[in-house]
């Protein structure tokens, strides 16, 4: 198993770090999709660990980390409007 890419391991630590024992009500995907439309170093970042990802040879990784910058920016539907390239190609 690999180990998850330095921004994945930052929002846990956060959340981890928060000091409760409440549950977390949001999914990891939700707060990383969240900080990722507001950030556009954070974007950065996961578009960096998804190459970094690749060049490891860990295509999951980079795959799922690539469709949450692709959702936090553009989003699949208006991508595949505006390139005229089917949402499930």
């Amino acid at each position: 198993m690999t180990a998850r890419p330095a921004c994945c391991r930052r929002v846990l630590e956060h959340c981890s770090n928060q000091g409760t024992t409440t549950p977390l009500t949001r999914s990891l995907r939700e707060t990383v999709a969240d900080r990722a439309k507001a950030s556009p170093g954070f974007r950065a970042a996961l578009v960096e660990d998804a190459m970094q990802a690749l060049a490891d040879g860990d295509v999951e990784t980079a795959r799922a980390l690539l469709h949450d910058v692709a959702n936090a920016t553009l989003g699949f539907q208006a991508f595949a409007r505006e390139t005229g390239i089917p949402r499930r190609a």
